[in-house]
C-alpha cells in the first residue's frame, strides 16, 4: 500500500485532473452568496465545475439575492453556459430604468417604500427562465416535475429572501410555497431595502435575502440533539460547497468570515459601513471557520456590487476571477491522503 501511495504522489499533477474529479465528486448541494453584480463572477466558478464534470451529481441549489439569480438560471436547467449568456449579455443598468421618471422615483419611495419597482428585472429574468425551462411563469412544483424527468440538467432549488413582517430569513422552495412563480422568489431575494420596491407574498413583506442570510451554506446542514442533556450540535453537510465573494485580502490571509474594518471618512464610507454592520451582524449566525473547507472564496477585484453600470471589463474580469478562484479550490483540496484509489487499496 505504501508503495502504491508513492506512486500516487509521484503522480500528482499527471493525474490532476482525474483527481479533482474523484475526491470532488460527492458535492450535491451549492450554495451562492449574495453580492450584486459582483455575482458574475459566479459564472466563471460554474464553467470549472463543469470541465471538471461535477455539475451532473449536483442535486439541490441555494442562493441568496444575487446568488439567488445564480441559482435560479442552473436550476431551471440553463448551465454554465446559459449562466455565462446571462451575465455577459445583461444591461444590469436597466434594472434600474422605470417609465414614469422622478415623479414615479419620489412615489415609489414614499408610496410602495422602493426607488425602483424591479419590473424591468422581472422582464428578464422570465426571458432566461423560459428559455432554459420552456415556461417563464415557472412554479417551484413545476419545477419538481422537471427534476424527475432530467435530474441532471434540473435542479431542487431554495430561494432566501428576508420577511420583514416576521423579521425572520424566508426560504421559498417547493416545500413551502410550491405554486409560486419562481420569478416572484427572486425579485423578492433581490430587493434591496429602498433601493426596489419590497415585494409582497401572502400579505408579507419581502426584502433582500442578504440582510437575515446572505450565504445559505449551512441550509443543507441537520441538527443533532443529546437525549441526556439536550446541547444539539450542527452537523456539517460535507457534500455542500459554498461559493463566497471577498476582496482579496480577505481571501489571500484567510480572514474571510471574520470582521471586516472599515476607515470612514466620508458620507459615503459611512453608509457603507452600516450597511455592512447591519448585513454582518445578520448573517454571523450562519457562518463559522469550519465552513472554509466547503467554500470556494472569489476575490470580488474590489468591485461594488451595487454598481448597476459596471463595465464590461469588469464582468469579463470577475467571471475569470471566479475561473481562478474554484480552480484553485479544487487544486489545493486534492492532498494525496484523501484520495482512494483502486490501486491504493490493492
Amino acid at each position: 500500500m505504501l508503495v502504491c501511495l508513492s506512486y500516487i504522489c509521484s503522480n500528482l499533477k499527471k493525474h490532476k485532473g482525474s483527481m479533482m474529479t474523484k475526491a470532488a465528486a460527492i458535492i450535491e448541494n451549492l450554495a451562492f452568496e449574495g453580492g450584486g453584480t459582483k455575482g458574475s463572477a459566479y459564472a466563471g466558478s460554474m464553467q470549472i465545475i463543469e470541465e471538471l464534470n461535477l455539475f451532473h451529481g449536483v442535486k439541490r441549489i441555494a442562493g441568496t439575492s444575487a446568488g439567488s439569480i445564480t441559482a435560479v438560471i442552473l436550476a431551471t436547467g440553463g448551465g454554465s453556459a446559459g449562466l455565462t449568456e446571462s451575465i455577459e449579455h445583461t444591461n444590469f443598468s436597466r434594472f434600474l430604468q422605470d417609465p414614469w421618471g422622478l415623479v414615479g422615483d419620489i412615489k415609489r419611495v414614499t408610496l410602495d417604500y422602493g426607488l425602483h419597482s424591479g419590473d424591468e428585472f422581472v422582464v428578464i429574468l422570465k426571458q432566461f427562465i423560459g428559455k432554459f425551462s420552456g415556461n417563464p411563469e415557472l412554479t417551484f412544483h413545476q419545477l419538481e416535475v422537471l427534476v424527475k424527468k432530467d435530474p441532471k440538467k434540473f435542479k431542487h432549488l431554495s430561494i432566501i429572501a428576508s420577511n420583514l413582517t416576521t423579521q425572520q430569513a424566508q426560504v421559498f422552495n417547493v416545500d413551502n410555497h410550491p405554486n409560486l412563480p419562481i420569478w416572484l422568489a427572486v425579485r423578492a431575494s433581490m430587493s434591496i431595502p429602498l433601493l426596489f420596491e419590497p415585494v409582497k407574498i401572502n400579505s408579507q413583506y419581502h426584502v433582500d435575502g442578504g440582510l437575515a442570510w446572505n450565504f445559505p451554506i449551512d441550509l443543507y446542514d441537520t441538527t443533532s440533539v443529546n437525549e441526556t442533556n439536550g446541547d444539539s450540535t450542527r452537523d456539517y453537510n460535507a457534500a455542500t460547497l459554498g461559493f463566497f465573494l471577498e476582496p482579496a485580502a480577505l481571501v489571500d490571509t484567510g480572514k474571510a468570515f471574520k470582521t471586516n474594518h472599515y476607515p470612514i471618512d466620508s458620507l459615503k464610507s459611512y453608509a457603507s459601513a452600516l450597511g455592512s454592520y447591519f448585513y454582518e451582524t445578520a448573517n454571523s449566525k450562519h457562518m463559522h471557520p469550519e465552513d472554509r473547507k466547503r467554500t470556494v472564496f472569489i476575490d470580488d477585484l474590489g468591485i461594488d456590487g451595487k454598481n448597476f453600470n459596471i463595465s464590461k471589463k469588469n464582468v469579463e474580469a470577475l467571471i475569470a476571477s471566479g475561473r481562478k478562484a474554484t480552480r484553485e479550490y479544487f487544486s489545493t483540496q486534492n492532498e494525496p491522503s484523501a484520495i482512494v484509489t483502486e490501486d491504493a487499496v490493492a
